[in-house]
């Protein structure tokens, strides 16, 4: 069940947790239909308007954001397609300026922290100041996406911290040195550390994230910390956990190699979407 935070392989307790929670949607249904109703009311006449959870039904063709070689197996009809990764390609080089930065990492290489535009507003000084001391301790570079005005005043940055307020990501997950990536779980940035082979460590906050962060950990390419567990002694050695066991990078290279050896890319599917588009319109089920 979409937010249930389960893996595809249950045990009892959780299977009855997951039904509870299926039967729950409904509420979450309910709650759409009131959402939508004014939209509804805008574009269609009194004497046909339908429900959302008609619309829904009637629906021709569902396209999804969602990748197999992240999601678990599951039985798809026709007319649901799946595009995902369109953000993900062959890395171009940085600016110089972060080259030179990541070049004097040597070995030890360097990590992205990308934890989503809200971190300022959500996160409390004490998590702030406690992965800014475990990144002080661990010999890596580190790169993190952050609002440099709302960096803490009284908190100096740790001197292998480099601070940006906006990075791009695909570029620095197909650069050759990095190690590893933090962040909150996002599906596009999880999408691109599958592409290019990087091991996750998620620290999930809202939405679906905890959702896309158990899927990379059931496909041992990494795991994930609560962020209110954030300790900076703890969070370090699952960094260097990450880092040195091979076996998070060797199973993250297997699911680039799965996602990369698709047949289609996700532009040229997206443009075939015109096609499927087409195909339903045509030959539209009976009324």
């Amino acid at each position: 069940m979409y937010l249930s935070g389960f893996t595809d392989r249950m045990n009892f307790l959780e299977r009855v947790i997951n039904t509870f929670m299926y039967l729950s949607s409904y509420m979450v249904e309910i709650r759409n239909e009131e959402i939508f109703r004014g939209v509804i009311e805008e574009h269609f006449p009194p004497d046909s308007r339908p429900s959302l959870s008609d619309l829904h039904h009637k629906a021709e063709l569902w396209i999804y954001n969602m990748d197999f070689s992240i999601e678990f197996p599951r039985p798809l009809l026709p007319h649901i397609q799946c595009i995902s990764g369109l953000r993900a390609k062959p890395a171009k080089p940085v600016s110089q300026d972060l080259e030179d930065f990541i070049d004097e990492s040597g070995d030890s290489g360097f990590i992205l922290v990308t934890l989503g535009p809200i971190i300022s507003a959500v996160y409390r000084m004490a998590f702030i100041k406690e992965m800014n001391s475990a990144f002080a301790s661990v010999p890596q570079k580190i790169i993190w996406q952050f609002k440099v005005s709302q960096w803490p005043k009284d908190l100096k940055p740790a001197p292998n911290l480099r601070l940006l307020d906006w990075v791009n990501q695909n570029d620095l997950l197909g650069h050759p040195k990095i190690r590893l990536l933090v962040a909150h779980g996002g599906l596009n940035g999880l999408t691109e550390a599958v592409y290019h082979g990087v091991p996750v460590l998620g620290i999930p906050l809202l939405a679906d994230q905890p959702d896309n962060i158990v899927r990379i950990k059931a496909k041992h390419m990494g795991e994930y910390i609560p962020f209110y567990e954030i300790k900076s002694d703890k969070f370090a050695n699952m960094i260097q956990k990450l880092i040195k066991d091979k076996s998070y990078k060797m199973a993250a290279m297997k699911q680039s190699v799965i996602m990369r050896s698709r047949p289609f890319t996700p532009d040229s599917k997206l443009l075939g979407m015109r096609g499927w588009s087409n195909h339903p319109l045509r030959w539209r089920r009976p009324s």
